[in-house]
């Protein structure tokens, strides 16, 4: 199942484990230097992941659930989900044997910091096309706070009025390929609305069904600004202002090409 499974057996302060993974024991012990096969458990998890194993062997809570970072023998921190339940007291209530699952969760935990981190604005939509997710560098694109755009429909954080581009369109391309990409009026708190190249990725359930969809938004504000700069000092004339000679003859191929087509 990709989990590493631990069956501790605390009167004798045994442990069987069916992987290499981090061990609880130690925890009990405030003075030990908190190791497993593996390596060390981070620091500053260590205090929460020892009051919340305590909390569920005095019968405070229905299970043990905890993640915390360990170190690898190469250096590198990883992120584990450790969940456990004591399955036998004695007659005081005291526990006597607990078993319990460890689970890698390190991509998981990458992927939030990316999200969280990234430069590009995301967001993450449930399957009715509303905004569950947006990460720090969206929210300061639409100069908005992060709470404030969770809720909104598709259709009012990217505004497909007026664009070129219709929902319906958006729908086919995801239910074809899973994908869409285009360009799109992107709600701003201040400004209304500026232009952005926005791409969305559906995440699919096991039978294909639309489980969430990912979005990433780029600005394209100062780019088209640049380009029709860019266009204007090649087509106009600096001094007067007037069409030149490459828009006249720009314009003039354009008025042939409708002749030919249209005779």
């Amino acid at each position: 199942a990709g989990e590493g499974v631990w069956d501790w057996n605390i009167r004798i302060g045994e442990v069987f484990r069916s992987t290499e993974c981090a061990g609880i024991l130690e925890l009990l012990d405030q003075s030990a230097e908190i190791q497993s096969e593996q390596g060390q458990i981070h620091p500053e998890d260590i205090p929460r992941l020892r009051e919340s194993l305590m909390a569920h062997l005095d019968g405070q809570s229905e299970a043990f659930v905890n993640e915390h970072r360990i170190v690898r023998p190469n250096g590198a921190w990883s992120w584990v989900l450790t969940r456990g339940k004591v399955t036998s007291r004695d007659r005081k209530g005291r526990p006597i044997r607990m078993i319990g699952t460890h689970t890698d969760i390190t991509e998981r935990e990458l992927a939030v910091l990316f999200f969280q981190n990234t430069r590009e604005g995301m967001f993450l939509m449930d399957r009715h096309r509303c905004v569950i997710r947006v990460n720090r560098a969206l929210a300061d694109l639409s100069a908005s706070e992060v709470d404030a755009m969770i809720g909104m429909d598709f259709t009012r954080l990217c505004i497909l009025q007026g664009s070129q581009v219709s929902l319906c369109d958006i729908e086919e391309s995801l239910s074809a390929i899973g994908q869409w990409q285009g360009q799109l009026p992107v709600w701003h708190r201040t400004r209304g609305v500026f232009p952005a190249q926005v791409e969305l990725t559906s995440l699919p359930n096991p039978d294909g069904s639309t489980n969430f969809l990912v979005g990433i938004v780029s600005d394209r504000s100062r780019e088209l600004e640049q380009e029709a700069r860019i266009w204007r000092k090649h087509n106009f004339d600096e001094l007067t202002g007037l069409p030149n000679r490459q828009l006249m003859h720009d314009r003039l191929q354009q008025r042939l090409s409708q002749r030919e087509s249209n005779p």
